[in-house]
């Protein structure tokens, strides 16, 4: 009776495991599709943008605990949005990091310039 207790967990564990390699297939598969499109690539660098973890100057601290608490929690999605990426499609992650430091240097240039014209 013990020995069919312990083939039956067994089994469970390995359906169990069998499945969450077909997700995490499901999810590689999805995360290739979205980086494919540059529309997506770009609603997700202004997501990680907004969470901070793409720009170098942001930080979560905060004075008020709370707002610091909160500040944490949206860059920990950043941060798990970006391990998604990174883990799933590892070369999408560099282009993605390409295109935001393109897009920093192209933001960068048009605030001198408008700079430049105020003078």
């Amino acid at each position: 009776m013990r020995g069919r207790t312990m083939r039956g967990e067994e089994d469970r564990k390995a359906q169990r495991d069998k499945e969450a390699a077909e997700q995490r297939e499901r999810e590689k598969c999805d995360m290739e599709a979205t980086m494919a499109l540059p529309a997506a690539r770009r609603v997700l660098l202004r997501l990680l943008r907004y969470t901070g973890v793409v720009m170098h100057d942001v930080s979560a601290f905060d004075k008020n605990a709370l707002i610091m608490a909160q500040n944490e929690g949206i860059q920990r999605v950043g941060r798990w949005v970006l391990s998604e990426i990174s883990s799933l499609t590892p070369a999408d992650y560099l282009t993605i990091l390409q295109e935001n430091l393109e897009e920093e240097r192209r933001l960068t240039a048009q605030a001198q310039s408008q700079g430049d014209d105020d003078a």
